[in-house]
């Protein structure tokens, strides 16, 4: 109660990050608490809901990622309705331990910078309570670029290529501590991606990574592999350098998504650099595209909390000798332009649709569209 400022302390301070609270606005206090009580309290509403209670916008991914990590994904799915099913006030018909767990999963899903357990754990047995401390604490800080490594390792990809260059090179450097990964270095960045497209024509999931102005070197196979499609997911992780820290120009690689008709997505900060990673493979393989995945230098050498996961084994799929698919001769070419255009379409459509998009309403007076690092501006 003191910690969270129901209760001011009559003499002493509470800091944090050695702040005094009282100096600290009542909301901003608050909001850096996930807490759990002993006594819990559940909604009359969905189980989803509830868990989301602190962030309507989360995907069911997370929610699952949450429930997950409290223990409490299995009785969740052998509920009548799964994470649909309503509870009553105060979680009646539920144990106490599976109210406990599901308000542990808000918490998490919250991800507040304190994680605040007072008794939380009373009503779990004993091995049910070390399996959600160890889950809880399977977290890890992480720059951008090591997050996406981590991404490429949970998703169940194959093979990662690359050409060495400030700020994308620690992405390769990680990829290659996986031994589940085959990764090597390119000559050039031409080199890198046609290895990786090579990689993906033969059905595994393949990365290739470069700075922005290695996208120039590899414009040649981008945009014929934007109307080849693909076999196995592609993408293509570009890392921007606004403002030159290590670069003789600072362009923008979203006008590269644009001419070569290829969906980009851009993560925001190191825990999204590994979460999205599996949208960008599923966008691939869904929509037959290669995936563009932007950086920038502060996403890739900044670092925030990731969340770890075991990986995901993704079979390589068979391959089949499609001349008219993957032999951009000018006769195959031009029936694939319509293709690529109705691509379009439907990505427009998803990207109305898709959770990487969302609202987050503060003050409708005016609206703020962001991506990338400025979402942290």
């Amino acid at each position: 109660n003191v910690m969270m400022r129901f209760y001011d302390p009559t003499s002493g301070k509470v800091t944090l990050d050695g702040v005094n609270e009282k100096d600290m606005r009542l909301g901003d206090v608050r909001r850096a608490f996930s807490p759990v009580m002993q006594d819990v309290f559940l909604f009359s509403e969905t189980v989803e809901k509830n868990i989301a209670f602190y962030d309507e916008t989360a995907s069911h991914e997370r929610v699952e990622w949450a429930a997950r990590t409290a223990q409490a994904a299995d009785f969740i799915n052998n509920l009548q309705e799964g994470y649909q099913t309503i509870i009553g006030e105060r979680g009646v018909g539920l144990s106490g331990g599976q109210k406990q767990r599901i308000s542990i999963a808000r918490a998490l899903l919250k991800n507040a910078p304190v994680l605040l357990l007072d008794e939380a754990t009373s009503a779990l047995d004993i091995e049910t309570e070390k399996q959600v401390l160890k889950n809880i604490m399977e977290k890890k800080l992480m720059l951008g670029n090591e997050a996406v490594a981590r991404g490429l390792y949970e998703n169940g990809v194959h093979v990662s290529t690359a050409y060495p260059g400030t700020p994308s090179t620690e992405i390769s450097e990680y990829a290659a501590k996986y031994d589940e990964i085959y990764a090597e270095w390119a000559p050039n960045e031409k080199v890198a991606l046609e290895v990786a497209i090579g990689a993906s024509v033969g059905g595994a999931r393949a990365f290739c990574a470069m700075k922005h102005v290695g996208l120039n070197v590899a414009a040649d196979p981008l945009f014929t592999v934007a109307y080849t499609g693909v076999n196995g997911g592609l993408v293509i992780g570009v890392a921007d350098d606004p403002s030159m820290h290590s670069s003789q120009n600072e362009q923008d690689s979203r006008n590269y998504a644009k001419a070569s008709k290829v969906p980009m997505i851009e993560p925001s900060d190191s825990s999204e650099c590994k979460e999205f990673i599996k949208a960008a493979y599923e966008m691939s393989e869904n929509f037959d595209t290669p995936v563009i995945y932007r950086l920038s230098t502060r996403v890739s050498h900044s670092q925030s909390i990731v969340e770890l996961s075991d990986r995901q084994e993704v079979e390589v799929k068979p391959y089949t000798a499609d001349i008219a698919k993957y032999v951009m001769m000018p006769g195959n070419a031009i029936k694939k332009h319509p293709e690529v255009e109705d691509r379009i379409n439907k990505l427009r459509e998803y990207a109305e649709t898709t959770p990487l998009n969302r609202i987050e309403y503060g003050d409708k007076k005016i609206g703020i569209i962001t991506s990338g690092m400025c979402y942290n501006y």
